[in-house]
């Protein structure tokens, strides 16, 4: 993501940006308030039966669990504070043991795709002396994780649920640092498309809900919103 793009400046300062401020739906479908979560009809825990390995789910399997959690605090730590389109508890939560066990639920794929692009972002901004990068090829490991979430993105968007837009965003956001514009213009109206169609933008939609889930559907809808307006 080095060098300068004279077409676009503004794609040139987004990885400095970034890295500088570092800090240590519609009533007949029913989806999740916290926008991370699965749909309704998806249970979060599922059972060791439909369990398979990951790598059956997106063609890849996830780094160690530690490598993971490494990464998943360097995307929190270089982007959530900025973009706060997850619930850090509830991805937390319901990755760790996906990563714990490298196995998950084939309905649990937008989660999934989620956690490949949250690591692939998590690797970009990742301290240059951080003890992870000992443990693995982090070249290699986003090269396989960013291949494996671009080849299953229509895949993942035939889920339509807030793991899916957040997926979505953040790819839209991990194409606008590498400077490839179009890709996030496409990218990024999918994302807009998705969120309408499960009703993000229609907060009386919504129905009974507590604070902190209203706070983050919104959170969401505006970053998408705001995204979907930006010009390279």
């Amino acid at each position: 993501m080095e060098g300068s793009d004279p077409e676009h400046p503004s794609l040139t300062k987004a990885p400095e940006i970034l890295k500088t401020y570092r800090f240590s739906n519609p009533p007949s479908r029913h989806v999740d308030a916290i926008p991370d979560a699965p749909p309704h009809e998806t249970p979060s825990c599922a059972g060791d039966e439909r369990l398979v390995p990951v790598s059956e789910i997106v063609g890849v399997a996830f780094p160690s669990s530690e490598v993971c959690e490494a990464l998943v605090q360097s995307y929190l730590d270089s982007m959530h504070w900025y973009l706060t389109v997850v619930d850090e508890d509830s991805l937390r939560a319901r990755l760790e043991p996906i990563f714990r066990t490298g196995l998950a639920d084939a309905r649990q794929k937008p989660l999934v795709m989620l956690g490949l692009i949250v690591l692939v972002i998590g690797i970009d901004f990742l301290v240059d002396k951080d003890p992870v990068s000992h443990l693995v090829d982090l070249t290699h490991t986003k090269k396989v994780l960013a291949e494996a979430a671009q080849k299953e993105y229509l895949s993942a968007m035939e889920q339509p649920t807030v793991d899916s837009v957040a997926f979505s965003f953040l790819l839209a956001g991990y194409y606008l640092c590498a400077r490839q514009p179009n890709l996030f213009a496409i990218t990024m109206d999918a994302t807009m498309n998705t969120a309408q169609d499960i009703g993000l933008h229609q907060e009386s939609t919504w129905g009974a809900m507590g604070f902190v889930e209203r706070q983050f559907r919104r959170h969401i809808w505006w970053s998408v919103f705001t995204g979907s307006t930006y010009v390279p």
